[in-house]
């Protein structure tokens, strides 16, 4: 991949280049899938195809140059909040499914192949090995992929579908989180053969462990849950698709913002609570205009008195 920028405008872009002559006739079958793959798939979340050619026995393509950091770097990194990571992780989900709805299958989704915006826009790279549902190029292709995020299927060389993009999903999720994988290993071998026979570690006790993100025990839970059904060895137990995948993590913040709006409230917030309600009580009931919904500094000299007793016993109590 090279930094360009075209003639007829100065635009900068981001060019991948094929050498026909030192390529073998397969690599170049799989670089022009790669280009019907982005042509494909017409979401915010992959790049477009600028424009494409063969030039002195080189092929070609060019699409949009972008500034910001992979996926990779932003684990490393550590920072991003509960928030962002679950967005992140959201619009990869929405942007696979828009290319499972064309019949692009991805097979290599791992955080190197996620690019992050300095706009915070998430975008899906390198569908090199991308397989279309009416181009078959050969059963080889089965095992292609990134050893540490091939789902079961993928490695043994059965019949892939969405769900086997949702598998690779639901491991960078456990990693963006947890900052870990959700199997140890040393090899490529080594993790093949932990995917295919061993459980994941439990991702609460590795998020408790590594203290990554700091969330309420039911959001946590709903994480564990929603990820270990995609790291299931079973595609039928996985979510159907991107869009069911996407749909349980934002169910996991919703339940964050309930724990949030759930937190007891500090002492000083529950005076001036007492202190409203107190106020509340002795408010002119609503049924003659504004003039008279809101005359509280009207009322007696005695009425002014009385409340503020109640006030002052509402507030003693409290104490």
């Amino acid at each position: 991949m090279y930094a360009a920028r075209r003639i007829a405008d100065g635009l900068r872009v981001a060019l991948k280049v094929l050498p026909l002559r030192a390529s073998a006739e397969r690599t170049r079958a799989r670089f022009e899938v790669e280009i019907l793959a982005h042509h494909r798939v017409t979401h915010p979340g992959v790049l477009p195809i600028l424009d494409e050619g063969l030039d002195d026995d080189n092929l070609w393509f060019a699409m949009p140059w972008l500034d910001g950091q992979t996926l990779a770097d932003i684990i490393a990194e550590g920072t991003a909040s509960f928030e962002q990571r679950i967005q992140l992780l959201v619009d990869v989900a929405r942007a696979l499914q828009a290319a499972h709805e064309v019949g692009v299958l991805h097979r290599d989704v791992k955080p190197s192949n996620v690019f992050v915006t300095n706009r915070g826009e998430a975008k899906v790279l390198d569908f090199s090995i991308a397989k279309l549902d009416d181009i078959d190029l050969t059963m080889t292709d089965a095992t292609n992929g990134t050893p540490r995020y091939m789902a079961p299927e993928q490695v043994l060389g059965h019949a892939l579908d969405a769900r086997t993009d949702v598998f690779a999903l639901a491991i960078v999720a456990y990693e963006l989180l947890s900052g870990r994988l959700p199997w140890r290993s040393s090899t490529p071998y080594e993790a093949i053969a932990a995917i295919c026979k061993d459980a994941p570690e439990p991702f609460t006790d590795v998020v408790r462990s590594a203290k990554s993100i700091r969330v309420h025990h039911t959001v946590l839970a709903a994480l564990h849950a929603t990820i270990h059904r995609g790291l299931e060895k079973d595609p039928s137990r996985r979510p159907a698709s991107m869009d069911a995948f996407a749909d349980e993590l934002l169910s996991a913040v919703d339940l964050a913002s309930a724990a949030h709006r759930a937190r007891p409230a500090t002492p000083v917030a529950r005076v001036a609570l007492k202190r409203r309600r107190v106020v509340e009580l002795h408010r002119p009931a609503e049924t003659a205009g504004p003039s008279a919904r809101w005359r509280p500094t009207l009322v007696s000299g005695a009425g002014i008195a009385g409340l503020s007793v109640l006030i002052g016993c509402a507030l003693s109590k409290l104490m």
